[in-house]
């Protein structure tokens, strides 16, 4: 997995507005290209500034080019940019992941594993009340 990292910065006035914008703009590109496992975007704010880092994770570096283009180590702008950005980095990063977090992986597979036991069980205890009653489990 390779991390593709994009800095930039905004007047601190424009920093809400700017996230909002990279919902519909970067962010929605990221999601919709095949490859991308997911999104971080980071923000800190600064006396007059609000400086965002957005690291996209990717299964290949093709992935990415269907992103980016051929030339992915060039940082990607989308038309409106230029209403927020202070400044227009040039080029991004790339880093090989070799290491990810696993407690959210772990716990988002426990909370599917207990959403299953307890549909099995709901569904399980309609089936017992209905046969008591001589009627079928499934709804009509």
């Amino acid at each position: 997995m390779i991390a593709r990292i994009w800095h930039g910065v905004t007047p601190g006035s424009k920093g809400n507005a700017y996230v909002e914008y990279l919902r519909k703009s970067g962010i929605k590109a990221y999601q919709s290209t095949d490859g991308c496992r997911g999104i971080y975007v980071l923000r800190r704010d600064l006396e007059d500034k609000s400086d965002f880092v957005l690291i996209s994770l990717w299964d290949s570096y093709t992935a990415i080019e269907r992103f980016a283009g051929p030339d992915y180590d060039r940082a990607v702008y989308y038309p409106h940019d230029k209403d927020f950005l202070v400044e227009f980095e040039p080029n991004v990063s790339h880093y090989d992941v070799l290491l990810m977090p696993q407690t959210a992986t772990r716990k988002t597979a426990r909370r599917a594993a207990r959403r299953t036991d307890i549909t099995k069980a709901a569904r399980s205890s309609r089936s017992r009340v209905a046969s008591r009653h001589g009627r079928s489990s499934r709804r009509r």
